[in-house]
């Protein structure tokens, strides 16, 4: 739920807590409907078999509205990553003062989320052993959702996203869910968009489906 410039937490231990939207980039407030968030969290829960033996990473955290959501859900921990050192600090501020205990599932990284979408698919263990409470996790939950106004385009972030899905190499101790959320028209422009179970580029390891609501796509991933 949405009410002036505020994200609603919808559900779980937090229920009913309001996230500040951040400033607008190029008139753009990145907000995600309820109910889009809800088909989110569904699939999520449908793919995953305990939250809370998952973590959760946000590439893409903007106001935390996900990221802030799948630890009040019950995920084992968060990664938020976003670039923009005010956000870092507006995301930091906020968890402090209303996630109390479960602040320490939080963890706030200043980095460019389409550079470190490899590395943590890759070097899983290594992303995990930086934050010693969470090196006994096995499965991670990644969601991405491509910012607008960023020195990349949406659409080209999108095609980055999908290509490394497709091609990096990850380590087999570990599980991955992954949901990429985009819109009919960048998914319609881009080079994946008759992407289906059956191509080529998808490996037996890996499952696709493809959900729609309204104009918003989900795009999910696992292997």
């Amino acid at each position: 739920m949405q009410k002036g410039n505020f994200s609603v937490i919808s559900k779980g231990k937090h229920k009913n807590k309001k996230i500040p939207m951040p400033p607008p980039v190029k008139n753009h407030f990145s907000i995600t409907p309820n109910k889009v968030k809800e088909a989110i969290f569904q699939i999520f829960d449908n793919n995953i078999h305990n939250v809370d033996n998952s973590l959760f990473v946000d590439l893409f955290a903007g106001s935390g509205q996900i990221g802030f959501e799948a630890v009040s859900r019950g995920f084992a921990g968060c990664i938020f990553f976003d670039i923009s050192g005010d956000r870092q600090k507006n995301l930091k501020n906020w968890s402090r003062l209303n996630l109390l205990s479960d602040m320490n599932k939080c963890f706030f990284e200043k980095k460019d989320g389409v550079r470190e979408f490899p590395k943590i698919l890759g070097n899983t263990e290594d992303y995990l052993q930086k934050h010693g409470e969470l090196q006994w996790i096995k499965h991670i939950a990644i969601f991405a959702d491509p910012p607008y106004g960023l020195k990349y385009k949406q659409l080209l972030i999108l095609e980055i996203l999908i290509d490394l899905m497709l091609n990096v190499e990850t380590g087999t101790s570990f599980s991955y869910t992954i949901l990429i959320q985009t819109n009919a028209d960048d998914l319609g422009k881009s080079g994946f968009s008759e992407l289906e179970s059956g191509d080529k580029r998808i490996t037996h390891r890996r499952i696709f489906r493809k959900f729609a609501y309204g104009r918003h796509r989900l795009l999910l991933f696992g292997f």
